[in-house]
């Protein structure tokens, strides 16, 4: 059919005995239902091959181009003689079109290059499949290409049977693209895995034993998909990247001016903090690592008093923030990457009950809404992006104390304070449900949950001889806080859910020095320190400004 100048398009129909039949490039040949056409001296494909359902074709095929199925479904074909193939088979034209069978009566040989396409609705061990049936001998190489139509992955436990060998099977067939479907990776090996088929070859969402294999034998493991933790890093960052307490908005808003004696604050705040974590997952085989940048301004619009003696100031603020996280699972190695940027836009108020002295009663709220955008990227899969957003809010109060006072014999003028707090974190900060490219429904997982913070601070006020007649004043401090969440962060891939180990209860460290260098300009620097169990900690710096106009 064709030659060297023109091409041709040929349906056969029937029965049809020839000498031979050649399929030159870009030429079809297409077998309709029920024919069946022999080749005596075989046939040679450089073209385009189309099976329908029921066709036969007769005779020696030397497979160079593309052998092909139609669109019907649960279509099937049979090559009666050997199949040598150095083209592409594509078992799966469309795709929804799973469950299609190409039966080679005699022996297959892959050469170079050579490839076979199967669709698969991946779930268990009877998941609708496309099938190779090889009832000869098995030689040579080829690589398998597998599209999961829409299956909500689970798990298999003797495999899921793509190509069946009735002779010996020495040819090698790896996968050429990576399988997932719900939250697992599979993977192709040859036998199953009860080792009633030792020769054919199978896809399997759990990880070969290793060999030797150990005694006795292990359990075997489900391959769960490193793109999980990229999920949730994601999900975790954007429900925490704008956390603050009134120490970390406002640094030393308190000061009382040296000439008028009046107690001030300062109207303008500044914060940058980076911050880099690591965490596992309740998968046993995934772990993140991630970096964040946060930058938040904001600033008072109401200041006042209600006795003199207490202050009240409320203000506004927004903030950028992106996290950058890169997750590995141990048992595949396989590896994914998570994005996540965007900005938060709220309100604040604080109380003092004794802002002159330092002391008493404190109190502070505030509410943000957030909006981001997310991505995450795994290895040989197509990147997904999605939104999150949501309102976050926060109630807080603490009491401190003077416990005591002196003055250095270099003239210097120390308070200690101590002071307990607690501060409870609501969120509403949830992911846009979303579907990936192959099919799976991501949602998120640990919407609505509540942090609370209790803890314990002491600092020290120090303010030089040099300084009796300056504002100037510096205050270094440690802190330590016990944090619960009622909810911990996760994913649900279909119908498995997957969460970070570890975050439930966490304790932090935090330590570092406030200071004012002007009547008009305070700061703080502060290091922080958070571990949980399994593993998750989290180290961060931030760099605080203020500034009063």
């Amino acid at each position: 059919m064709g030659d060297e100048s023109t091409t041709a398009t040929f349906t056969a129909t029937n029965n049809v005995n020839v000498d031979d039949i050649i399929v030159n490039s870009g030429s079809t040949l297409t077998l309709t239902p029920s024919a069946r056409w022999t080749a005596v001296n075989g046939t040679v494909n450089n073209g385009t091959l189309m099976l329908e359902n029921g066709s036969i074709l007769d005779g020696t095929l030397s497979q160079n181009g593309t052998l092909l199925f139609s669109s019907e479904k649960m279509a099937s074909s049979t090559i009666n003689a050997s199949l040598t193939n150095r083209g592409s088979l594509v078992l799966n034209p469309t795709p929804t079109s799973a469950g299609n069978t190409l039966t080679v009566n005699g022996d297959y040989t892959g050469l170079p290059g050579s490839s076979v396409s199967f669709g698969s609705v991946l779930t268990g061990d009877d998941s609708l499949t496309d099938r190779l049936v090889i009832t000869g001998n098995a030689s040579g190489a080829s690589t398998l290409f597998v599209t999961n139509e829409n299956g909500g992955g689970g798990q298999t436990l003797d495999g899921i049977q793509l190509i069946s060998v009735g002779g010996r099977s020495d040819a090698v067939f790896s996968l050429g693209n990576r399988v997932v479907a719900g939250a697992y990776d599979y993977n192709l090996r040859k036998g199953n895995v009860s080792g009633t088929d030792p020769v054919g070859w199978y896809l399997t969402s759990f990880a070969s034993a290793p060999t030797p294999e150990p005694t006795p034998t292990p359990a075997p493991v489900r391959m769960y998909r490193p793109e999980a933790a990229a999920y949730t890093a994601n999900l975790q960052a954007a429900n925490t990247l704008f956390d603050l307490s009134m120490r970390d908005r406002s640094g030393e808003t308190r000061y009382t001016d040296p000439v008028t004696a009046s107690v001030r604050t300062t109207s303008m705040w500044m914060r940058n903090q980076g911050r880099h974590g690591h965490a596992s997952m309740a998968d046993g085989q995934n772990s993140t690592q991630t970096n964040r940048y946060v930058l938040q301004l904001g600033g008072d619009v109401i200041q006042g008093s209600t006795n003199g003696t207490d202050a009240l100031h409320a203000g506004i603020m927004g903030g950028y923030g992106r996290a950058d996280s890169s997750s590995h699972n141990s048992l595949t190695g396989r590896d994914a990457k998570g994005k996540v940027s965007g900005y938060s836009a709220g309100v604040y108020g604080t109380w003092y009950q004794n802002a002159e002295a330092k002391t008493g009663a404190w109190a502070d709220t505030w509410a943000q809404y957030n909006w981001f955008k997310n991505e995450v990227s795994g290895d040989m899969l197509p990147t997904e992006r999605y939104n999150s957003q949501g309102l976050r809010a926060s109630l807080e109060g603490g009491y401190a104390w003077q416990i005591k006072s002196w003055q250095s014999g270099s003239g210097m003028e120390n308070r200690l304070f101590i002071e307990p707090h607690v501060q409870a974190v609501w969120s509403g900060i949830r992911a846009d449900d979303h579907t990936e490219a192959g099919g799976t429904h991501v949602q998120s997982a640990g919407n609505d949950g509540l942090t609370t913070r209790l803890g314990l601070r002491t600092y020290l006020n120090g303010k030089s001889q040099l300084d009796q007649q300056t504002v100037r004043e510096f205050q270094p401090f440690v802190e330590v806080n016990w944090l619960h969440n009622t909810k911990v962060y996760g994913v649900r891939m279909n119908e498995e859910t997957d969460d970070v180990r570890g975050s439930r209860n966490i304790g932090e460290l935090k330590t570092g020095v406030e200071g004012r260098l002007s009547r008009s300009l305070t700061g703080a620097i502060v290091f922080t320190q958070q571990a949980g169990g399994v593993g998750y900690r989290n180290s961060q710096g931030s760099l605080q400004v203020s500034y009063r106009f």
